[in-house]
């Protein structure tokens, strides 16, 4: 009975999600009176890059008569179009002498880029020749209005296609422009939505009143007011007198006024989980690793909306898959998501298998000539720079000319260049080479040549101190969390790092832990060479900018910015030179200096205010109240709204881990647990949290496996696999129904 119960309440819950439609279509249509019984031919130049097995384009075309009746439909079934390569493609047929117009275009289907170029419409006359039927802008000359096509009707509803214009071919002329229409979401990969309350929702004018705001150029603060109006800084005086009704003020006083902080340094294709670098720790037998991207394309939201939540305003993410323009475009309202500034796959001097995919977020350059081209290929996406991952780890000669030609090519499109280089050698060659950011510590000691050498060229450094570290705890399985991190950070790739309790490969993840051990004893001399070689230049005024390599196993996307600045702290930084790192530096890595990164008339009211002073407490910066993001402020806690299911996982999170005030902080004061389906057990948390401690303690190898989930609204039911110690386990359903943000209800149901 009980089982039928649990069944039924299973059955209740279930629930279908609509799905976007996987294709797209541009058309058009003209009057073909004058042309009735002739035969035509319809054609189009075209190629397609796939990123999904089955994406493709088509030509259609249907002939009607004066009632809207079809005289003739041909389309491309039996022979789409899927060849990345330039063809031309065609379809025949015959016009009918009661035809009153034709209706033509093309379709695209499924996810990848698709060029299309030169339409074409001839008929035959009696004579046998041939003559052309105007198309309007059939080889689109005519620039794009935004996303709209001059002359021709097209998908603009479907948010997962854009539409673009591109050179024909990278060697030809820019004006000679070829349709591209980019689809990187699949229609099972619906991205989620994230609720934000917004203090300012109706648009209103911020005053901020008697805040002490702290100048980063020279660490000095005062007490000033600060009106925001048009998503910018429009005063900064002593007192402000604004009394329009069409105003939000915020009493500043006792809080301190900073500019959004900036990471230099992420990966949105990588989500920190286990199972996010295949290259590093192979778990695709476990996972596949096209379901890890499908989670990170539609969890983008969440992990940009939990930046703000850290008074992250500004993000630069350092190379990824194609994909990642998608997400920029899509996430690109700065009132309500950070600044997003990225570039495409990294241009590499080595492949590793794993990421030899489609799509793939690195590429090698086997030669000067590819790497070229691989900085054109990027080019129609607008990418902010362009990265190079330079392992020097046999054709030295060859690597260096291509990087050399790389960033030629790049600075020939006012391109900076961030360079991976992580021995000292190759560091000194990617200077020579010209790149502008070493987006790594070096790992050697510098020397005077590579001092002298990095204060000529005006490279900025981020140091990026934490990631290593990350990867040796994860893989000797004593990586840890904050209860910060368990709080703010998405649950999801948390749990990940307790998967190898049930996954059942022992052997596997004991060779990692191994090799996890050994990694941990070597670090210890790595970290002192690379916090000697940033406190050296910052000693000589170099551009130091804080960038975490966020999306790493172990590196959390947001709140594994605090771990970065504390070891910079430790690795002899000021508070001040933190900030500045944070703020102003990391504008200056993008020549964004001018737009934020301080807190000036003009600039755009990127702000975070803290209930500490940062000048006095690094970990101030964890004390924020407000966001104030390009003039739209949110509380804090308004900034992201958890689901359901991330409350209950955070829950699990903190059981797994045996952290007793996280697993507490996830219920709510009045918790109500019971035994399915009304039997009151425990009420109160009070009465709840007696004996949590002694029974973490008394099982410490405690693990809840979850064997399925089910979600709708705010009810989560989980059939749960509870393993006390080898060889002891018990498997119950458990129904958490959600109020407030917190587990206010909980229903066993038992054998």
């Amino acid at each position: 009975m009980i089982k039928k119960s649990a069944l039924l309440l299973f059955l209740c819950v279930l629930v279908s999600y609509s799905q976007n439609s996987e294709s797209t279509f541009i058309s058009q249509r003209v009057p073909i009176q004058k042309h009735v019984n002739k035969k035509f031919i319809f054609s189009v130049q075209a190629k397609v890059k796939q990123f999904s097995p089955k994406a493709n384009a088509q030509l259609f075309i249907n002939v009607y008569n004066g009632k809207r009746q079809s005289l003739h439909k041909g389309r491309m079934y039996d022979s789409p179009i899927t060849k990345n390569e330039w063809q031309t493609y065609s379809l025949k047929g015959f016009i009918k002498d009661s035809a009153n117009y034709i209706h033509f275009g093309a379709t695209t289907e499924g996810a990848g880029l698709f060029y299309l170029d030169n339409f074409t419409l001839k008929v035959q006359e009696k004579d046998g020749s041939w003559n052309n039927v105007t198309i309007a802008n059939s080889g689109f000359e005519e620039a794009l209005h935004y996303k709209f096509i001059r002359y021709w009707r097209a998908d603009y509803a479907n948010k997962n296609f854009s539409y673009n214009l591109s050179p024909k071919t990278p060697d030809s002329n820019e004006n000679s422009n070829s349709l591209l229409i980019k689809s990187e979401f699949t229609p099972n990969e619906i991205p989620i939505e994230i609720k934000s309350i917004k203090l300012n929702a109706k648009g209103q004018d911020v005053l901020l009143e008697n805040i002490a705001i702290i100048d980063v150029i020279n660490g000095k603060q005062k007490v000033q007011s600060v009106l925001i109006r048009d998503k910018k800084i429009v005063e900064i005086k002593k007192k402000i007198s604004a009394d329009s009704f069409n105003i939000i003020k915020i009493d500043g006083t006792g809080k301190w006024l900073l500019p959004g902080l900036i990471d230099s340094h992420v990966h949105l294709f990588q989500s920190g989980s286990l199972y996010t670098r295949p290259d590093a720790f192979d778990l695709r037998t476990y996972r596949p690793y096209n379901e890890e991207r499908k989670w990170l394309r539609v969890h983008a939201a969440d992990l940009l909306k939990r930046y703000l939540q850290c008074g992250i305003t500004t993000i630069i993410d350092v190379g990824g898959p194609m994909y990642n323009f998608k997400i920029r475009d899509r996430y690109s309202n700065n009132t309500e998501f950070p600044n997003i500034y990225l570039t495409g796959p990294l241009i590499s001097t080595y492949q590793p298998k794993a990421f030899d995919i489609e799509d793939s977020p690195i590429i090698k350059a086997h030669t000067v000539e590819n790497a070229v081209n691989l900085v054109k290929e990027q080019l129609p996406y607008k990418p902010n720079f362009i990265k190079i991952w330079y392992i020097n780890n046999e054709n030295t000669e060859l690597n260096y000319e291509i990087v050399k030609a790389t960033i030629e090519e790049s600075h020939k499109h006012n391109l900076k260049v961030a360079v991976h280089a992580t021995d000292l050698e190759t560091a000194k060659r990617a200077l020579k080479a010209k790149a502008d950011i070493l987006v790594h510590s070096v790992d050697e000691p510098i020397d005077k040549e590579f001092i002298q050498m990095i204060k000529k060229t005006k490279v900025s450094y981020v140091p990026t101190l934490m990631v290593s570290n990350q990867y040796a705890e994860a893989f000797s399985q004593e990586i840890s969390f904050t209860n910060e991190e368990l709080r703010l950070s998405n649950p999801f790739p948390i749990k990940s790092f307790q998967d190898y309790k049930h996954l059942g490969n022992i052997k596997l993840f004991n060779d990692y832990k191994r090799y996890g051990k050994l990694r941990k004893k070597a670090l210890a001399t790595f970290d002192k060479i690379k916090a000697d070689n940033l406190a050296l230049l910052q000693k000589h005024n170099i551009n130091i900018a804080t960038g975490t390599d966020a999306g790493n196993i172990g590196t959390l996307h947001a709140t594994s910015y605090q771990q970065e600045l504390q070891d910079m702290k430790t690795a002899g930084l000021s508070n001040l030179e933190i900030i500045q790192a944070s703020t102003i530096n990391a504008a200056k890595v993008l020549d964004k200096d001018n737009e934020i990164g301080s807190i000036e008339v003009s600039k755009m009211a990127d702000l975070i205010i803290l209930d500490k002073n940062p000048l006095e407490d690094i970990k101030a910066l964890q004390q924020i109240s407000h966001v104030v993001k390009a003039g739209s402020v949110y509380k804090k806690e308004d900034i992201l709204e958890e689901t359901p299911e991330n409350i209950v996982q955070r829950q699990v999170n903190a059981y797994n881990l045996g952290n007793v005030e996280a697993f507490l902080e996830t219920y709510s004061d009045d918790i109500e647990i019971y035994t399915f389906p009304d039997i009151l057990e425990k009420k109160g948390k009070e009465e709840f949290k007696k004996d949590w401690k002694e029974f973490f303690e008394e099982y410490p190898y405690l693990h809840c496996e979850i064997l399925n989930r089910t979600t709708r609204l705010n009810t989560v039911i989980d059939h749960e696999r509870i393993k006390y110690s080898d060889g002891n386990y018990s498997e119950i359903i458990a129904i958490y129904k959600i109020e407030n943000g917190k587990i206010a209800k909980v229903y066993f149901v038992e054998d």
